[in-house]
């Protein structure tokens, strides 16, 4: 939620400083294109090799945390 107030912040900001009221913010939130893409490019192969559901979720997440 903190996100979308942010992301809707900004557009009100340039949509003063550009004196415009098309302005629009993009939702801030998961996307399900990259979820899937998350899914079967990482998680999957870690589970497919490693055989162990938990150790494969650390990978995720190690993977999830280095994206950014």
């Amino acid at each position: 939620m903190a996100g979308n107030l942010y992301y809707a912040y900004m557009a009100s900001r340039l949509a003063k400083k550009e004196n415009r009221s098309d302005v629009t913010a993009l939702s801030y939130g998961v996307s399900t294109p990259v979820m899937f893409v998350f899914l079967f490019g990482v998680l999957a192969p870690a589970l497919a090799i490693t055989n162990d559901p938990d150790l494969a979720w650390k990978i995720a997440v190690a993977a999830a945390l280095s994206a950014d």
